[in-house]
């Protein structure tokens, strides 16, 4: 669609919007120790979105007097539960276009069939206070019937054409979207004691979130106050999901730990002094390391708890509380007690062998020493 004609849908009203919510953004990479400014960030992201002919109506805006940030260590990405860095307040906007050719290409890549009725998306990334939140919304689709796909075209088409990108700009994303719902914003009777009514209908898959504002109409104005509104839920959201990932790969890592222990004690049969105490030492670090594992977990969660608390504690209005509490209620169960009294018990029985092998070496070196003072004396 030529730029001109997607303005005009852009700039007009119309009677229903479609968009799907996901956490992507642009964080700002250089070989550490580095440090940037709000411009670098700035001039970074639209040399990134630029080097693309189907994205056009770019606009970054960050926080000029937020300062330069300075990273010393390797930034860690959304996929890994951390996120690349960029300056605070920053929002980002573009417009991309994605012909039904190339959505049938990345549609096959995970057997998706159907097509969108669009082919222009806007995009509109918020920094909430915990992370960032995209909106991706069909453009001139109406009542789209799976914007929530847009959400996948948009990210990969990005992550496909930005991977050699050379730049500093980097294009973080969590995927596939944990939030699975399809967003529609249309006109009707609107909420009594809110600004926006909700109506959630559930299904296998992805449910639908139906928002409606008082009025004959509904236009732009209404759909970025309906953004502004709820990124701060889902940018919580989010941040949840990350954390609990990272948490989680913690956990992992220190069952990769006990598999690799335990294959050394079941193999270990009749071994040297020096082989019994490196496995006693692995043993007595796997047990020192579950105790920090425990203790992480508790203050992740705890930590979990008191952000959802806060958000809903002061009475005000919500839409996802429901998700929210859902992430930190449903955290799956780590396995860390089991293994830490499997360690105890081995390191317990590897302590005893190791008395006894103390005591038999004092025994055979004894007897060696007064067997060689014997042979003096004689």
């Amino acid at each position: 669609m030529p730029q001109s004609e997607l303005s005009q849908l852009i700039e007009g009203g119309t009677m229903s919007f479609s968009f799907g919510v996901a956490c992507f953004s642009f964080g700002y990479v250089r070989e550490v120790p580095y440090s940037f400014s709000p411009s670098d960030y700035r001039e970074a992201v639209e040399s990134a979105l630029s080097s693309m002919p189907s994205v056009t109506g770019i606009s970054v805006v960050v926080d000029d007097f937020s300062g330069s940030s300075v990273v010393t260590e390797a930034p860690i990405p959304m996929q890994d539960g951390y996120g690349l860095p960029y300056p605070s307040d920053t929002s980002i906007s573009f417009s991309v276009y994605i012909p039904h050719r190339v959505q049938e290409e990345l549609g096959r890549t995970i057997n998706h069939q159907s097509r969108m009725s669009c082919e222009n998306f806007r995009v509109e990334i918020i920094d909430g206070y915990e992370g960032p939140v995209a909106f991706v919304e069909c453009v001139g689709g109406g009542r789209e019937n799976d914007p929530a796909m847009s959400v996948f075209l948009v990210r990969e088409y990005l992550r496909k054409h930005l991977a050699d990108h050379k730049g500093a700009a980097v294009f973080d994303y969590m995927g596939p979207s944990p939030f699975h719902g399809h967003f529609h914003l249309d006109h009707g009777v609107g909420a009594v004691d809110a600004e926006f009514k909700l109506t959630v209908k559930s299904s296998k898959g992805y449910g639908s979130y139906i928002f409606e504002v008082g009025g004959s109409s509904v236009g732009y104005v209404e759909l970025s106050r309906l953004y502004s509104v709820i990124s701060s839920e889902l940018a919580l959201y989010y941040w949840l999901i990350r954390r609990r990932t990272s948490l989680l790969e913690v956990s992992s890592k220190y069952e990769s730990a006990w598999a690799l222990a335990r294959t050394s004690v079941d193999s270990a049969g009749i071994s040297s002094l020096w082989g019994t105490a490196a496995r006693h030492r692995s043993i007595r670090a796997l047990i020192s390391d579950g105790y920090a594992l425990q203790a992480e977990l508790a203050v992740g969660l705890s930590e979990m708890k008191h952000a959802v608390n806060e958000e809903y504690g002061s009475g005000v209005q919500s839409y996802f509380e429901r998700n929210l509490r859902k992430v930190v209620e449903q955290f799956p169960q780590v396995s860390v007690d089991p293994i830490l009294r499997w360690a105890e018990h081995v390191e317990s029985a590897s302590y005893k062998k190791l008395e006894i092998i103390a005591v038999l070496v004092a025994s055979i070196v004894g007897g060696l020493v007064g067997a060689a003072i014997t042979a003096a004396v004689s």
